[in-house]
């Protein structure tokens, strides 16, 4: 009779053994390193700064690390911000200091120092009127009696200064006015029929005809030749017409001045038409010499 094996013995019907495979484990002494490091992490439960952190708590220490980072990051943005603004403000205020200049102090200077100066005695003012230039001054208006009884204002088209430059050759260095009976005589424009005929031409006779006018003296218009004053039923006068006139010979020539042919007579040359500069020349000696008694304030 067979032994039987005490391993194998018979499991009762149903029931099954369990049967577990082991694979050698080789033991590793792990003891002192796991002692080491629990004490490593051994933490002070009443030390706040070192006490673990779980859960929401982590995420607000890591959130709460991050607003003096930012704080100062937005305080260094803002003073840039500032800086930058107030930057802005000096060139604001520079620029309305500019356009103040520009708009109120420039015309005020150029009016009243540029545009504005003494000539002989007379103030004069530059103004403009669209492409225009005109040179304005007022001299006072004397009665017999020397006293001042208002003013008269002159608008001359060239600038004074620049008249300045055409000679005038005459007795006394003046232009003086034949006298009647103590009256002034007739005064007579005489044209050369045949000068150059310029665009200023017109211009230039009716303001020295209306200089002579306002100066209370009778104007008379004629021409110097005869048969042209008869021809053209027409005025004729020249130097020795009368003694006891005044005129103002007008005629084209190489060179624009103004000369006294004799006493009483004024010849008024001018080149390369330009008759309108020497009919002013003529009108500014004129308020040149009233200039020397009288300036205008």
């Amino acid at each position: 009779m067979e032994e039987k094996d005490d391993n194998n013995e018979e499991m009762p019907e149903g029931e099954f053994e369990e049967i577990k495979r082991e694979e050698p484990v080789k033991e590793v002494d792990n003891s002192n390193e796991i002692d080491v490091d629990i004490e490593s992490k051994k933490v002070d439960m009443t030390d706040v700064d070192n006490k673990p952190l779980l859960g929401i708590d982590s995420v607000k220490t890591e959130y709460n690390e991050k607003p003096d980072a930012l704080f100062d990051h937005k305080k260094h943005d803002n003073s840039d911000i500032k800086k930058i603004q107030e930057g802005q403000m000096k060139w604001a205020m520079f620029l309305m200091m500019a356009i103040l200049i520009i708009v109120v102090i420039v015309p005020f200077v150029k009016y009243n120092y540029v545009d504005k100066f003494d000539y002989h005695g007379l103030t004069f003012q530059k103004t403009q009127l669209g492409d225009l230039e005109f040179y304005s001054t007022q001299f006072p208006v004397v009665v017999g009696t020397g006293e001042v009884v208002g003013s008269y204002s002159v608008n001359l088209r060239n600038n004074p200064k620049e008249l300045d430059k055409i000679p005038i050759t005459t007795n006394k260095n003046r232009i003086e006015f034949t006298l009647n009976d103590g009256k002034f005589g007739d005064a007579y424009i005489a044209l050369n029929p045949f000068m150059e005929l310029c665009d200023n031409s017109s211009i230039a006779m009716a303001s020295l005809s209306g200089f002579l006018k306002d100066s209370n003296l009778n104007v008379i218009s004629a021409v110097t030749d005869k048969a042209y004053a008869r021809d053209n039923n027409i005025t004729q006068r020249w130097c020795n017409s009368d003694p006891l006139d005044t005129v103002f010979y007008v005629t084209d020539g190489n060179d624009t001045k103004i000369t006294e042919i004799q006493n009483g007579c004024y010849e008024l040359q001018f080149n390369n038409c330009e008759i309108l500069q020497v009919s002013e020349r003529t009108i500014l000696k004129m308020l040149e010499q009233y200039g020397e008694n009288f300036r205008v304030e």
